[in-house]
């Protein structure tokens, strides 16, 4: 990575993409679990502008990439897919004290022996003096819980393991369960639960 061209491009008033790796670092340093994307080594000379993240290699490519290409997933594969998100996600909560916050099917990388794989904590929290309490929003809209959506403080947990809920729901059937055309209208359908339902018989 670019060291410079990462402090230049900013997602937020005060907040350089820079910033966001740093703290991916520094998350990523804590953790060591099978379905977790490990990270090895980072080399980072002052002398030079580039900095590099040595990390495991998963050869599958995304859940998402998967799931677009053969659509919906049968029930056994559905079901280990999901355990080891879950057991992933239990890692990061209460080993590691850490609040994905973007877990969606894109940030989810199978691995040779058909495992889940979690990467990306770009947008991550640790949690602090016991609390997962946050209010900035963050991840991607489809898979928000409702009180994120409501702009309202949340649980890290609560929420991370609602958008593993969205994600098993988009594994099972190949289709997301809140689609707006816009992101008040998909609020305003993950508020109320008006989720779609296609099941063929």
């Amino acid at each position: 990575m670019n060291k410079m061209r990462l402090k230049k491009l900013f997602i937020g008033k005060n907040k350089t993409v820079y910033k966001l790796v740093e703290t991916e670092i520094a998350i990523m340093k804590k953790m060591c679990h099978p379905n977790i994307v490990q990270l090895y080594e980072i080399i980072d000379d002052p002398k030079s502008n580039k900095l590099y993240l040595v990390m495991k290699y998963i050869s599958g490519g995304t859940l998402a990439e998967k799931i677009k290409k053969v659509g919906k997933l049968p029930p056994d594969q559905c079901w280990n897919y999901f355990r080891d998100l879950i057991q992933g996600l239990e890692y990061c909560h209460k080993v590691a004290g850490i609040i994905h916050r973007d877990i969606k099917p894109e940030n989810l990388l199978i691995g040779e022996d058909d495992t889940i794989h979690i990467a990306d904590f770009g947008v991550s929290f640790m949690i602090e003096n016991g609390s997962d309490e946050a209010r900035a929003t963050f991840g991607s809209a489809q898979y928000m819980a409702p009180e994120i959506c409501k702009g309202s403080n949340y649980k890290g947990k609560q929420t991370d393991l609602w958008a593993a809920g969205i994600t098993l729901y988009y594994m099972a059937l190949g289709e997301l369960p809140f689609d707006g055309k816009n992101r008040e209208t998909l609020s305003k359908l993950i508020i109320s639960s008006e989720y779609l339902l296609k099941i063929k018989h």
